[in-house]
């Protein structure tokens, strides 16, 4: 399971100093970001400064990253960097309260992974990924691929320290077809959809469940609590869960 880490006394007074120096202007209401306060501005520095840091990633989220050299010394710096997985375990796994990015919490994660039991041999999909949380409810040697069409939601998934073969099996954006047969399907679709949105996500979860699970296959969806009793959309889901 993605478990949010403790960070050391040094490290904690790092990220602080960092925070003080580099937010103090946005409480004075000169934004220095826009789309990025999505996450965490530290996190995507320090993900900047890797060898292996994806071009793509980059690129989608160049607006939150910043030369941490204006705020930090090369000691601090490199303290961060050899702590580099703790520091953005914790930082990308701590809700910010200005942003719109909801996290799916360990606990849901851990209760869908119960539900559909797990097993080494089988085909996972992840459609609607979000961060990737749902990679934590895949066995290590099932065959996994997973969309998801937010492309900062993407860009999280690709940061987190979650492994560089889990977090390729997620693709940026949504296939027109799905082909083949599964054995486990999680997924978490999108919670502020308008209507027309809303219908085009129950279509492609009534496919999933109708066409693409194998005889024996379980498909876990986190959906909003107005699935339960709303007409409309999540009435033709109810119908094809129940019949």
């Amino acid at each position: 399971m993605r478990q949010v880490a403790t960070l050391s006394t040094e490290v904690r007074n790092i990220v602080s100093k960092f925070n003080k120096a580099f937010y103090e202007p946005e409480r004075q209401g000169q934004s220095l970001f826009s789309k990025t306060s999505y996450v965490d501005i530290l996190a995507v520095s320090l993900y900047a400064m890797r060898d292996d840091a994806d071009s793509k990633v980059l690129h989608i989220l160049e607006e939150g990253i910043v030369d941490l050299h204006q705020y930090l010394d090369d000691a601090e710096i490199n303290t961060l960097l050899e702590n580099y997985h703790i520091v953005v375990k914790t930082l990308l796994g701590t809700p910010k309260t200005n942003s719109n990015r909801f996290m799916l919490p360990k606990e849901v994660v851990r209760l869908c992974s119960t539900l559909v039991s797990k097993s080494d041999d089988k085909r996972v999909y992840l459609p609607y990924a979000g961060d990737g949380s749902f990679l934590d409810a895949v066995a290590s040697g099932a065959e996994c691929v997973g969309f998801e069409q937010n492309e900062l939601l993407w860009a999280i998934c690709q940061i987190l320290p979650q492994g560089k073969e889990a977090a390729g099996a997620i693709r940026l954006g949504m296939p027109t077809e799905v082909r083949g047969k599964f054995d486990n399907i999680f997924t978490f679709p999108p919670m502020g959809s308008g209507t027309r949105e809303k219908k085009a996500i129950v279509s492609y979860l009534s496919d999933l469940a109708e066409n693409h699970l194998t005889e024996n296959g379980r498909m876990a969806c986190v959906l909003p609590v107005s699935f339960c009793y709303e007409m409309g959309p999540w009435r033709q889901f109810r119908k094809i869960i129940v019949d």
